[in-house]
């Protein structure tokens, strides 16, 4: 469970009686009228209940419109409610609220091909642009796909023994004839972006040398996931400025360029660039118990957040949990964002980052993100209770166009946090996992435990970009956590690693139970280590390779395997290490779908029962409505019926009537 913070006992006895409550405050928050904007609405209420000390209810109603920032908005202790009458922050009826961090740029004058606008100064290193709320590409090589690096990229840092990066240098690459040329380095800001098996790179190019073909980076690779003739593309040089639909911001010459798409007239446009990374900090001060507490916002858009590309660039080490969020949450309590929107932004979404408690986000979109939605809890174990955020939901939310500038990045993230529930989203569109859940890896300590991943759609994952990675991913021990009753479907990667639901590095305590997971590169199930993890009553269907994995030998109990349905493609439901008994397999139902004769490891079925292994299991077709469709429901006489086999009804997410979604779902 999460930390709890509530007050001795003694002290709520010594608390004075409650005054009468005073009346609420509402305020209207509208472009023409005394209070055009948030931030003087927030400093009207702080005055307002000032003076008698009592605590009033406040709404804040915002009329219809755009509101442009010039700093990010900021909630302190002092717009804190109560939990009976929390703080309101809503748009008003029917009325459509953006919170952008966007610029209009006019002025478009055609030249050739291109069309020129001046460029803001406050716009100088903005790094994205929009056209009629659409994200347009930065100029980049190809325009399409991916060039590939003739043999390794060198220079890695090697991993110290706290975890700490050790080497000095930078990483370099020899490049093919005609994909770098010369000048990208002495103009200082073309980029290369680097796919490296589960993750990448985004680092400035320093140097090219033509006699050799080699290109010199900014910073040292992470040393775990190079890959050889890695994928990457060259992007922000001019002379990549060659495709409608691309952009280039030329700070020396103060100006803007871009190729319009066929019968678009930049004069006639909405064209804006972002002039800020973050649009909303809530900050309280946990450590002295001042927390943001019982905030709620609702109906309100945020849009329009850059991304800042540090000085050596980017290395990614796994899910890009360390780029910036658009909208920050430190030290709150019970804050809420429901039926918001977070779109055309460069980083995460949303991060419930340090002594944050109990939030939540309710119906709310994130979507075109140049990261990942949303980021609860942080990388690191925080050793003091009221620094440790846990107890957070996100339900009823739909999270999509993920990794967009950091292509590694995940749909949803739970890192060292406890007591998290996510609930009946979808999340989809994404080169990597969906949601990652953990961030402890083997069997050290972690801080994540007791999460709940139910009822969620994920599906378009991997999309063949990126490798190693999972719908459902998890990482270390985490007693308590359950993962039940998901859809996961349509997840593939690249190279291999393209798993349904992915218990990796000592992944332990974890029940699985109620999911269908079906059309994976990989195995629909894969644990690569880990102790006392429950998988039942699931179904995994229809995987490109053998539907359950296991990586390697136990020495003590590592699994229970009962009561699933496996459909195979082919004739292999189990693949990788079965040979040392540390697991428990029982009443379980294989069948394949290809008509192949079943084969477990080396084993007939009749051989690998002579071993002890699923009792009272079976080999006979499930009987599926049309599983080539996505309808896993039963047909009568099913003999998963007599098992008790597969997930019950109403556990799994649209089970058992099959989405009708236009992806094949």
């Amino acid at each position: 469970m999460y930390p709890s913070r509530a007050l001795p006992l003694m002290a709520l006895f010594l608390c004075p009686a409650p005054s009468i409550a005073a009346p609420p405050l509402r305020l209207v928050v509208s472009p023409g009228g005394n209070l055009p904007t948030l931030e003087a609405a927030l400093a009207q209420a702080r005055r307002l209940r000032q003076g008698a000390g009592a605590r009033r209810a406040l709404r804040i109603e915002i009329l219809g419109g755009v509101y442009r920032l010039h700093r990010p908005l900021l909630l302190t202790p002092e717009d804190s409610g109560t939990a009976s009458a929390p703080t309101v922050i809503a748009a008003a009826k029917g009325a459509r609220v953006e919170i952008t961090g966007g610029r209009r740029i006019t002025g478009w004058e055609r030249r050739g091909r291109e069309w020129v606008a001046p460029l803001p100064a406050e716009l100088a290193q903005a790094n994205q642009l929009f056209v009629n709320g659409r994200r347009w590409t930065r100029a980049r090589t190809p325009n399409e796909g991916f060039i590939t690096v003739d043999g390794p990229i060198d220079g890695a840092w090697t991993w110290g023994p706290n975890g700490g990066r050790l080497g000095s240098g930078a990483a370099s690459f020899r490049y093919r004839p005609g994909d770098i040329l010369p000048q990208w380095a002495s103009a200082g800001r073309a980029e290369v972006v680097a796919l490296q098996v589960w993750a990448e790179v985004r680092m400035p190019i320093r140097a090219v040398d033509p006699a050799s073909r080699r290109v010199t980076l900014s910073a040292m690779c992470c040393p775990s996931n190079r890959e050889r003739d890695a994928r990457y593309w060259v992007e922000n040089a001019p002379e990549c400025l060659d495709a409608p639909g691309e952009w280039y911001a030329d700070a020396e010459a103060h100006e803007i360029r871009m190729i319009p798409l066929p019968g678009e007239d930049p004069r006639r446009c909405v064209v804006e660039a972002p002039a800020l990374t973050n649009l909303l900090r809530v900050e309280g001060d946990p450590a002295a118990g001042r927390m943001v507490h019982d905030v709620r916002l609702e109906g309100i858009e945020f849009r329009c957040a850059d991304w800042r590309l540090p000085v050596d660039g980017y290395v990614d080490v796994q899910a890009a949990f360390d780029v910036p969020a658009a909208v920050t949450l430190t030290g709150a309590e019970r804050v809420a964002f429901a039926r918001c929107r977070f779109a055309g932004l460069g980083g995460w979404a949303v991060e419930v980052g340090r002594g944050c408690l109990a939030c939540r986000l309710d119906r709310c979109r994130m979507e075109d993100l140049g990261a990942g939605g949303a980021r609860l809890g942080e990388f690191c174990r925080r050793p003091h209770v009221f620094d440790q955020s846990g107890g957070h939901t996100v339900e009823r939310c739909l999270v999509r166009g993920i990794g967009r500038v950091y292509p590694a990045a995940v749909g949803l993230w739970i890192g060292q946090s406890g007591g998290n529930r996510i609930e009946a989203c979808e999340v989809a569109d994404t080169w990597q996992s969906g949601i990652s859940v953990g961030w402890s890896w083997g069997f050290e300590a972690s801080s994540a435990r007791d999460n709940i991943i139910a009822r969620n759609r994920v599906h378009q994952i991997g999309q063949g970009r990126l490798s190693d990675l999972g719908g459902i991913y998890t990482l270390g021990m985490q007693a308590g956590t359950r993962i039940a009753g998901n859809r996961v479907y349509d997840v593939r990667s690249r190279a291999g690693g393209g798993w349904g639901i992915y218990l990796d590095e000592g992944s332990s305590g974890i029940t699985v139970e109620d999911n269908l997971v079906y059309r994976t590169t990989s195995a629909g199930f894969f644990l690569h280590y880990g102790r006392d993890n429950v998988v039942r009553r699931n179904v995994f269907a229809l995987s490109d390779e053998p539907n359950i994995l296991r990586h390697r030998a136990e020495q003590s109990a590592g699994l229970r395997f009962e009561r699933n349905i496996v459909l195979c493609s082919g004739g292999l439901p189990l693949g990788g290490e079965w040979a040392d008994g540390a697991f428990t397999m029982e009443r379980n139902l294989y069948w394949s779908a290809g008509g192949y004769g079943l084969r477990f490891g080396d084993l007939t079925w009749d051989q690998w029962r002579a071993r002890g292994h699923d009792a009272g299991s079976q080999t006979a077709d499930p009987l599926f409505v049309a599983p080539e469709r996505g309808d896993f429901r039963l047909k009568p006489g099913s003999p998963a019926q007599a098992l008790g086999a597969g997930p019950a009804v109403g556990q799994c997410a649209e089970w058992p009537a099959a989405p009708t979604g236009s992806d094949g779902g």
